[in-house]
């Protein structure tokens, strides 16, 4: 009884706070949506560069939910194809098209790099879509499958990611073997 009313406390809170914008000056929340940050030369950049089997990154940097989850990343999925990407979202685990999940503020792409790396980045997506249709998971619980959030998603598809009860967007960029490909921090500066 505890744990489904946790849930729905918890899911009650992110559905609203996945909307709320937070703006310092004046200091104010609102329910709002401004255009993302990842404009057209970046995307014609990001689109040049994507390919099966990456994991993408991505962050709002107004939205509630991203000052919520702890570190700078706060949403994640793998791409399956040129043109779509799996993640867990409120709604499940749902592919959408890579054009849409781009529309963000903050873009990383990564990676894994090495030996047989094709046959892995196609098992990391035959895991990914085999989770396809299930719930979210609103209390975060790495260790249990019945739901996956977007890290977990992750996680789960690419087994060289340590799996653990609150997996975090560092714990795959710490994995050895992935690379960043782009991140959206350096490539506006230039670099």
């Amino acid at each position: 009884m505890w744990t489904k009313l946790k849930m729905m406390t918890s899911k009650m809170v992110i559905k609203v706070a996945d909307r709320m914008q937070v703006f310092p000056t004046p200091p104010f929340v609102c329910f709002c949506s401004l255009a993302p940050k990842t404009k057209g030369e970046e995307l014609d950049h990001l689109m040049s560069l994507i390919k099966a089997g990456d994991v993408i990154l991505t962050r709002w940097d107004r939205y509630v939910t991203s000052k919520a989850v702890p570190g700078f990343w706060s949403h994640c999925g793998i791409v399956s194809t040129k043109k779509k990407v799996i993640h867990a979202a409120l709604e499940g685990v749902v592919e959408h098209h890579i054009l849409d999940f781009l529309r963000v503020d903050q873009v990383m792409v990564l990676r894994l790099e090495g030996d047989e790396t094709t046959a892995k980045h196609k098992k990391a997506i035959k895991n990914a879509r085999a989770m396809i249709g299930k719930d979210y998971d609103f209390i975060f619980d790495g260790k249990d499958s019945k739901a996956v959030y977007c890290f977990e998603l992750v996680a789960r598809s690419y087994p060289q990611i340590e799996a653990k009860k609150r997996i975090l967007a560092k714990d795959i960029i710490e994995t050895p073997g992935f690379e960043i490909k782009h991140d959206s921090r350096e490539w506006r500066k230039g670099g």
